[in-house]
């Protein structure tokens, strides 16, 4: 049936991933927004390795919420002003909560679509996540730009390809 929408809908493959990750997150509409154990994520060893074998760029790993988790050198001296300030290692505050974001990002309009749209399939991927809520609900309520690109639903794959 969800297929058959899809076409109908003529969805591109990011908006159909997206319907089935709401479909299946409907059948458990009723239970509550979870949190996230509060463990602290640290880099294993070969991933840091990974990381500094990038030497002639910056290099870094992020999660889902768009949090920094890991860089290389060049990575963090690239990417300082979004630990330096409202960001606080987040893309996404750092994108519309920093004024230097727009200096930052020469694109900054295609780059604040993209960060709504990570953070929209996100939401369809795990509905229940606190972090996100929180996250999302920050944005919203202090920036313009952000409430008005969340509103529009769109979403993207990033970082993946189908075959």
């Amino acid at each position: 049936m969800l297929e058959a929408v899809a076409r109908a809908l003529q969805l591109d493959d990011a908006e159909r991933e997206h319907l089935f990750d709401l479909a299946r997150s409907a059948g458990g509409a009723a239970q509550p927004v979870r949190k996230r154990r509060s463990k602290k994520w640290s880099a294993r060893d070969s991933l840091v390795r990974a990381l500094d074998a990038v030497a002639y760029g910056p290099a870094f790993v992020r999660n889902g919420r768009m949090d920094v988790l890991a860089t290389n050198a060049l990575g963090r001296a690239f990417y300082d002003e979004v630990f330096d300030g409202p960001g606080k290692g987040n893309l996404a505050r750092f994108c519309f909560l920093d004024e230097r974001a727009k200096v930052f990002y020469p694109g900054w309009e295609i780059a604040a679509d993209i960060t709504v749209s990570i953070l929209r399939t996100e939401a369809g991927r795990d509905p229940r996540d606190k972090e996100l809520h929180d996250l999302i609900g920050e944005l919203s309520t202090c920036s313009d730009e952000f409430r008005t690109r969340w509103g529009a639903h769109n979403v993207r794959l990033v970082g993946r390809r189908r075959r």
